[in-house]
């Protein structure tokens, strides 16, 4: 069951660096926000005009900021990390499904076709000729907590 805990451990690593990847994210936009708040207190046209002197100021102030702290550089190598690890996710999804076994049906089954586990053990049943019950007793279990661990790191 080696290959599930990798699958597994690729996957929570691939949710964390989307996390971090947001992270980058709001703080380039906590800059942006910084010196272009979007308000409701232009009153008139006027203000508009008589604020884009300040403007200027603001917007080089903030290019100052965001080349200082390096953000997009940042969040452009974030997106390449979550891209490679959504790419090794593919593949091992690819490879799992070559896998021959019940074990490596049952998961992929559940997994990636998103079957519930009762619906999963009919179909695999059904493809190997064998009883519901012989996948239950005697194949489900060897799976069972891989699952569970795969099923609660989804729902974060």
């Amino acid at each position: 069951m080696i290959v599930f805990k990798s699958y597994n451990d690729t996957y929570h690593e691939y949710k964390i660096e989307l996390l971090n990847l947001e992270r980058l994210e709001d703080k380039k936009n906590k800059i942006r926000d910084k010196y272009f708040k979007i308000t409701s207190s232009i009153k008139n046209a006027g203000d508009v005009l008589s604020s884009t002197v300040d403007y200027d100021d603001k917007y080089t102030n903030y290019l100052i900021e965001l080349e200082n702290t390096n953000i997009e550089a940042k969040i452009e190598e974030q997106k390449n990390v979550v891209n490679k690890l959504k790419y090794y996710l593919n593949s091992m999804q690819y490879h799992i499904s070559c896998l021959k076994g019940i074990e490596y049906q049952i998961f992929y089954e559940i997994i990636y076709n998103n079957k519930n586990v009762s619906k999963a053990i009919e179909y695999v049943a059904e493809l190997n000729n064998k009883e519901p019950n012989t996948i239950w007793i005697n194949y489900y279990p060897n799976i069972k907590n891989e699952l569970k661990k795969f099923e609660i790191l989804k729902e974060k």
